[in-house]
């Protein structure tokens, strides 16, 4: 039982995953992606030419366990050739005037397999820029998750 504990809890670590595992990023950007593997999903963490956070994204075979409100929809958009809505993130304890510039979202790509995306924008033009970068994303050679 211990061996099966430490064996699970080993393979839990992130493990660095191959540059091709992320979606390709637009063309033109700065972006670059910091990614880890674990198990039963794919975290990538788009990241600017100084290594400021840019958005998240996360591919996965489970559905996420989030409750997005209808009353927090914000923007509608564009994903993986779908239309989505961002959602204004529900942080009722948080007075940071950046905290109005927070979304989230929740994609179904198929049959056992969801994204999810965020990403806090100081301002208005960087929520757009982060939106419009997110509708550029081409899934086509992301991996495919879950327990199969």
């Amino acid at each position: 039982m211990t061996l099966f504990l430490l064996t699970a809890a080993m393979s839990a670590q992130a493990q660095p995953a191959g540059s091709d595992q992320c979606p390709d990023l637009p063309g033109g950007s700065t972006l670059h992606w910091q990614q880890q593997q674990r198990d039963g999903y794919l975290l990538c963490r788009a990241q600017d030419e100084h290594g400021n956070p840019a958005f998240n994204l996360m591919l996965t075979g489970d559905e996420p366990n989030l409750r997005l409100a209808r009353s927090l929809r914000a923007e509608r958009a564009q994903f993986a050739g779908q239309d989505i809505h961002w959602y204004r993130m529900d942080l009722a304890n948080d007075a940071a005037e950046q905290a109005q510039y927070r979304r989230i979202t929740v994609s179904r790509l198929g049959k056992d397999q969801y994204a999810q995306l965020w990403f806090n924008a100081t301002d208005q033009a960087e929520l757009e820029t982060r939106i419009e970068q997110i509708s550029h994303l081409r899934l086509d050679n992301t991996p495919r998750l879950g327990n199969r």
